[in-house]
């Protein structure tokens, strides 16, 4: 074998020599030892492992035309990365496949790879994003593989559309601008979450997706530069829900990011009487620790502590600097990074999912 550099590099106890497994064999070894790391819920170290060889053996298997292998070990970093629920990121990790190897993927490879996409919002409740997505696959493929990969993504298409309860419309305006297209607009009702921009007068559609009659949901509108709008209703069961006209005011310091979110209790199931939403909304501190990104998050700064309280209808907002912070509550903590001028929506769940 020829070889101009030798690296050796270990993982899970598999031998690699220079940019590619030594073989094939080996490569299979060392795959299955990584999604064994899947297979046990370890999914930090699954994605770190796999990142290891994709580093070691990318120009390799591009080289050698050996796009299936690569491919298999971006889709199961983007099955670590769902588990863990960063959903956004493992939706990245598979866009980010397509579009650098869809033209070299077999079309019925790239296809299972949309409609895993799609898959994935589904499972996670963003309906709004799968029904997008689904259709796309249908389109795509509909003269390709109709009976296959469009047929499936047709019935996944209708399944979801099949959840939505009401269409919630309105206006939103800008203080500063003529124009208002592309502010983001959000609904959630404690379980699911969809997705809309505003067209150009800043009128918008949105659905509302398997709420029960009697449940609250909550809606938002985010502009980069812009203070977010957040309100919560009660669905009263009409198909239709028109929304007062939102104004959005520009931050008054733009080097300063926003959080902003719910406090609500969730409901599901019932033996008599089906309930699927949010069974109220509560006030409540909520504790955000500004940490020491030099150290990965492990120090907090000192003093950087910011007690905010939601409304009594579960709604808080806060503005802060731009970095690194832990949101801690009952429910848990989470760390997330501000940047100057966005927004950034964190809702908090409290109390038990009820269940009649």
């Amino acid at each position: 074998m020829k070889m101009a550099k030798i690296v050796i590099l270990l993982i899970m106890g598999f031998v690699f020599y220079g940019e590619a497994p030594c073989s094939v064999n080996e490569y299979q070894a060392s795959y299955s030892e990584v999604k064994k790391l899947y297979e046990t819920s370890e999914y930090a170290r699954c994605i770190d492992e796999s990142s290891k060889i994709i580093q070691t053996s990318e120009k390799s298997f591009i080289e050698t035309n050996n796009y299936i292998s690569l491919a298999n070990l971006y889709e199961l970093q983007a099955d670590c990365l769902e588990r863990k629920g960063d959903i956004d990121q493992a939706v990245e990790v598979l866009q980010g496949l397509l579009e650098k190897m869809q033209q070299s993927l077999p079309q019925d490879y790239a296809a299972g790879i949309m409609l895993k996409v799609g898959h994935i919002y589904k499972r996670a409740g963003l309906y709004s994003n799968a029904l997008s997505n689904f259709k796309k696959v249908e389109e795509k493929y509909n003269n390709i593989f109709p009976d296959r990969f469009a047929k499936y993504a047709r019935k996944n298409y209708d399944d979801v559309a099949s959840k939505q309860v009401a269409v919630i419309s309105g206006e939103v305006v800008l203080e500063d601008k003529d124009s208002y297209e592309d502010v983001t607009i959000k609904v959630f009702n404690g379980f699911e979450e969809s997705e809309a921009k505003t067209l150009k007068k800043g009128e918008y559609s949105i659905s509302l997706f398997s709420s029960t009659p009697h449940t609250g949901f909550a809606l938002y509108a985010c502009k980069k530069g812009y203070n977010p709008y957040l309100v919560t209703k009660v669905f009263d069961g009409s198909p239709k829900i028109v929304m007062e006209k939102i104004q959005l005011n520009k931050l008054q310091k733009k080097d300063l990011g926003v959080v902003a979110g719910v406090v609500f209790v969730p409901v599901s199931g019932g033996k008599i009487k089906s309930h699927h939403g949010i069974a109220g909304f509560k006030k409540y501190k909520i504790k955000f620790t500004k940490l020491s990104e030099s150290t990965g998050g492990k120090e907090a700064s000192k003093g950087d502590v910011i007690i905010v309280s939601s409304n009594d209808d579960g709604v808080y907002t806060t503005s802060l600097a731009a970095g690194l912070y832990l949101m801690k509550n009952e429910g848990g903590e989470k760390m997330f990074k501000v940047k100057s001028g966005e927004v950034r929506i964190l809702n908090i769940m409290q109390g038990g999912i009820m269940v009649d």
